[in-house]
């Protein structure tokens, strides 16, 4: 598996965050603001910013009289909390799995908290400390602090590897979210209640697919005809299946092979190419194959994958989730004795990247399917042996960016 880059902080390229942001408290004469910039898209909306941008902002303290206070913390927290409402997801086969059965199949990591959290950044700043006063006080008026903090590029993982810093995630059909915030808060001191002003932050992370082959980038360049398996071997990633044509008079074998554009790594909302090469010495039985494929015989699809890591192995942590399918069309062979089909599929624009957290990893997986029916009323029998391949989507496209061929 290809691993993903990730976009570093350009300048030159990153507009700066416009969108103003103010959340407050005012209890017992103590007025506490905390102010930042986001990339959201209005006031109202959580506060958005990428993994590189810088999150600055300030803090203002308003005192109508003198507070006893040790100090004045910022504090950035990215952690993963158990999706308690997340009452029953549906699964590829339509059914409920509730709640109950849910603990027993896919139990959440035991390192919970009582809160159901986890902590996987706590980043501390003092604003302001008791130790640099004699009196130990604040004084009764306006105090001011501005803050310029980054973010980490990696937290460490759960077998002490560093693992890129994860996006916000929540999904209705995940047991966990990926979830960060911001907050002020002035440090009071034992058996005083300390002054708070928090809100979440949503992160996002923009990360890159490796180049695509020579073949298949000059190909995107040029508007080209998209180069198979058997122009572009190494662009590709193949897995075979036989096939077999049986009648009371003749025995045929068949091959299929299912093939993947490589490296496995690609945008959403940009095509993934999609290649399939039957063989046989039949023609007849090799064109009745190519028609059943068109007509349903086969289909590809794109699913999400979400697995626990847990003593060092992955566990199945949900249902997968199918996000986009594939559509297929005859292309020309130079060999008679093979019918070339080649697809494609898209997955959303909107659909979530590949990424890793502390406990679980979001994937996805291009799996074909064959359909006994649509084959074995032309007589063609196969092993059922599913045909997966695991690919990762990233959030971006490079310069050379996959184009349709879809008639």
């Amino acid at each position: 598996m290809s691993r993903l880059s990730f976009l570093g902080s350009n300048n030159s390229v990153d507009p700066s965050p416009s969108t103003k942001h103010s959340f407050a408290s005012d209890t017992s004469g103590i007025a506490l603001t905390l102010k930042l910039r986001s990339f959201a898209t209005n006031a109202q909306a959580t506060p958005l910013l990428f993994s590189t941008t810088p999150l600055a902002g300030k803090v203002k303290l308003e005192l109508l009289q003198p507070l006893k206070a040790s100090a004045i913390v910022l504090v950035i927290r990215g952690f993963e909390r158990g999706a308690l409402k997340w009452s029953c997801i549906a699964s590829h086969t339509h059914t409920n799995l509730c709640l109950g059965t849910l603990a027993e199949a896919f139990p959440a990591p035991s390192t919970f908290n009582h809160a159901n959290e986890r902590n996987f950044l706590e980043q501390k700043t003092v604003l302001w400390s008791a130790s640099q006063t004699a009196s130990r006080r604040l004084e009764g008026r306006t105090h001011r602090f501005s803050f310029r903090e980054t973010l980490p590029a990696t937290i460490p993982s759960r077998d002490d590897h560093q693992l890129p810093l994860p996006p916000t995630f929540t999904s209705d059909n995940c047991p966990v979210f990926v979830l960060y915030e911001l907050a002020v808060v002035v440090q009071r001191g034992l058996l005083q209640r300390d002054e708070r002003v928090c809100t979440p932050l949503r992160i996002v992370t923009r990360t890159l697919p490796s180049p695509a082959s020579l073949h298949r980038q000059r190909a995107y360049e040029q508007g080209t005809a998209l180069p198979g398996p058997h122009v572009d071997g190494s662009g590709w990633l193949t897995k075979a299946i036989s096939l077999h044509f049986r009648t009371s008079r003749q025995h045929t074998e068949l091959r299929c092979q299912c093939a993947v554009a490589t490296p496995p790594t690609h945008p959403r909302g940009f095509a993934i190419p999609l290649w399939m090469t039957l063989h046989s010495p039949n023609p007849q039985v090799l064109a009745s194959l190519c028609d059943a494929f068109l007509v349903g015989g086969v289909s590809a699809s794109l699913a999400r994958t979400i697995c626990w890591h847990r003593d060092a192995r992955p566990v199945s942590a949900a249902p997968d989730i199918t996000v986009a399918r594939a559509a297929f069309w005859r292309v020309s062979s130079p060999d008679p004795s093979k019918c070339m089909l080649q697809g494609e599929l898209t997955p959303p624009a909107a659909l979530p990247p590949s990424f890793s957290a502390s406990s679980f990893e979001l994937g996805y997986r291009i799996s074909f399917s064959f359909h006994s029916q649509a084959l074995r009323e032309l007589g063609i029998h196969y092993e059922d042996i599913p045909i997966v391949l695991p690919v990762q989507i990233t959030s971006n496209a490079t310069a050379t960016r996959p184009r349709s061929y879809a008639p």
